[in-house]
């Protein structure tokens, strides 16, 4: 299935190795009260070892990165599947807005004077968190960058959207393509995992489409395949999975 990127906007400045620091960094003292959107410990965990577990326990979390227990949950799961189908190792998970590094973002004419002057701070504490930098290219439009860690980039930005003298930006490029991907889900005390194996001209939707399930239990371990007689059935009620791949 084709995947579809939000927002139109077309920005200057996705690749600026070269821009200039728009801000400077926080120090300790500043961001003592800042409360970030998830535990400081787990956000300088990531990026963790193991990327597809990390990002499907980020898809499955309420906080911008993936907690501790279900990234170890996965891990775990994954490295079980890996044992008993080598073929699936490697496959990737798939993720709109992991694909951006940066997206623009527009102050209103108070912010870009404090900025100009040094005293616009209100994003220092969020960058210093999140290892993001906002960086302005030679024309002078912003981008805010985001660093190595593996967290949810449209959640990150609404916090963005809210700071002070923000008034515009911050909207994902439009883009549709598709691929492969994994999928998690989750029903009781079962974990299903659907590996979709993606091949052809996938600018917009790929020719073909190989499937490969399995569900945990304990320590117990199921395959299906898209071969399989039941395949059907058993892929039509992983209803969550079934709708995204």
């Amino acid at each position: 299935m084709a995947r579809v990127g939000i927002g139109v906007l077309a920005l200057a400045c996705l690749s600026c190795a070269a821009c200039g620091a728009a801000t400077e960094r926080a120090d300790a003292d500043e961001c003592a009260d800042y409360e970030p959107q998830a535990p400081r410990e787990w956000l300088a965990a990531s990026p963790r070892e193991f990327k597809e577990a990390e990002l499907l326990a980020m898809e499955a979390s309420e906080y911008v990165v993936a907690d501790p227990a279900t990234y170890e949950q996965i891990a775990a799961d994954l490295t079980a599947i890996y044992a008993k189908e080598v073929a699936v190792k490697g496959w990737p998970v798939y993720i709109t807005h992991m694909d951006v590094d940066s997206v623009g973002v527009h102050l209103d004419a108070t912010g870009r004077q404090q900025l100009n002057s040094g005293t616009y701070r209100a994003w220092n504490c969020p960058n210093a968190a999140y290892g993001v930098e906002v960086n302005a290219d030679a024309s002078g439009s912003l981008a805010l960058h985001f660093g190595p860690k593996r967290l949810n980039r449209a959640q990150l930005v609404n916090e963005y959207r809210k700071l002070p003298h923000v008034v515009g930006g911050l909207d994902f490029p439009f883009y549709t393509f598709d691929g492969s991907d994994i999928c998690r889900e989750v029903v009781g005390e079962t974990r299903y995992y659907v590996f979709d194996r993606a091949t052809g001209d996938c600018t917009f939707t790929c020719m073909e489409h190989r499937y490969i399930g399995f569900a945990l239990n304990g320590t117990t371990l199921e395959l299906h395949r898209d071969t399989d007689a039941d395949w059907h059935d058993w892929f039509k009620a992983r209803s969550d999975c079934a709708s995204r791949l």
